[in-house]
């Protein structure tokens, strides 16, 4: 995706020097670490990278300004201004008189003498229709474990001009131990990959990606399928209608692929005639593409459904339109679950009439986001899992 590999593994053949050794003993070390930087940020991100790997030791003094030039090949005052970078985000101390020397970079220690993280929150940003209450709730998870032990920081991903590795160099400049993202888009977003890029530790929320080696904190699909089925049985439901989102998200393949399992298992089945999907035309109206013809057709087309199963909010307005218009009429002639009341955003209309409601343990998942990203860091916590699971918590059809 254009990101630029990082240079940490070129500055891990540097040979770390103490502050007696003198530089040109071993220049070829620097060298060989900034050899590929042709500009003033590029240099910044080298540096960065030799402090983050430990390579150089605390109270190390680095080259001269002029020594730096003449190895990078940059100008005296990009080298000037590079250090001056990294002074400001406190990974080194320059000294009138004696030098520029590296600070002392490890994390700090709550007030019960546990290893304290700062930890990055990235809110979503891509879907204009999606509910602030989920997020909220992921929100208060995240920081109900953080407790007093982590700080927590929101860092939007999109800020003004900024391109995939100017967001990891933001993050970098905030000093972030690690970054929990908020249900990022279908399609992984550039932001993120350059996160992976730079080696910054990242959780993802609410969302998988297959092809993408990053952790993830998210619902546990085997039992939201298991909760669906044992549902449709115990109401003696037989055919399913599955009103979902994008197919060739991960999340959507996660769930269907449950579902279909924990049907099968109690001898029903969910073939892809009985899934109506939303098509992506644009950002803006990624839930509402088409679906009003799609299910009105569909619904059409067969009449000998007896359950509809909705993802999205904005499928109660067809559900209402088919409920209204006579055609079929719920719940006389099915039953309607939907998947979780945080997915209703302000504005919403309940349809009239009954809806059996799936919840999703949100604020858990929040939780299980820092419990990952401590796991990944190495820290000492609570890692006792917990039920991830979706469950049927409203039964108006008991």
């Amino acid at each position: 995706m254009g990101v630029k590999q990082s240079t940490i593994t070129k500055s891990r053949l540097f040979t770390p020097l103490s502050s007696s050794q003198v530089l040109g003993q071993q220049s070829d070390g620097w060298e060989a670490a900034f050899q590929d930087c042709s500009s003033r940020d590029e240099m910044i991100q080298a540096l960065r990278d030799l402090l983050d790997s430990g390579t150089l030791q605390v109270g190390y003094r680095l080259p001269s300004i002029r020594t730096l030039q003449e190895i990078s090949g940059l100008r005296q005052h990009d080298v000037y201004r590079a250090l001056e970078t990294l002074a400001k985000e406190g990974r080194i101390e320059q000294r009138r008189g004696s030098g520029t020397f590296v600070l002392e970079t490890r994390r700090k220690l709550s007030h019960n003498g546990h290893e304290s993280l700062q930890i990055g929150v990235v809110p979503p940003s891509w879907d204009p229709g999606i509910s602030h209450h989920n997020v909220t709730m992921f929100l208060a998870g995240i920081t109900e474990q953080a407790g007093l032990r982590h700080t927590i920081q929101l860092v939007p991903s999109l800020l003004p001009d900024q391109d995939p590795m100017g967001f990891a160099n933001h993050v970098r400049a905030l000093r972030l131990d690690g970054i929990i993202w908020i249900k990022p888009p279908v399609a992984p977003p550039p932001a993120l990959v350059a996160l992976l890029a730079a080696d910054i530790p990242v959780v993802v929320v609410g969302r998988t990606y297959a092809n993408l080696p990053i952790a993830s904190a998210d619902y546990d699909y085997e039992k939201m399928g298991e909760a669906i089925a044992e549902y449709l049985v115990k109401k003696r439901r037989k055919k399913l209608l599955c009103m979902v989102g994008v197919r060739n998200d991960q999340l959507m393949i996660n769930q269907i692929g449950s579902l279909r399992a924990a049907m099968e298992r109690r001898g029903m089945r969910l073939p892809e005639e009985q899934l109506v999907t939303v098509r992506v035309a644009a950002a803006a109206q990624l839930y509402a593409t088409d679906l009003r013809e799609s299910v009105e057709r569909f619904f059409r087309q067969h009449d000998d459904f007896d359950a509809v199963y909705s993802i999205y909010s904005d499928q109660f307005d067809v559900l209402t339109s088919i409920h209204e218009s006579g055609f079929r009429r719920c719940p006389e002639d099915f039953i309607h679950i939907h998947q979780d009341v945080s997915n209703v955003w302000a504005g919403q209309q309940w349809p009239p009439f009954k809806s059996a409601m799936l919840s999703s343990p949100v604020q858990p998942v929040g939780r299980q986001a820092v419990k990952e990203l401590e796991r990944i860091l190495g820290i000492d916590g609570n890692y006792e899992p917990e039920n991830l699971g979706p469950r049927i918590e409203f039964d108006p059809y008991a």
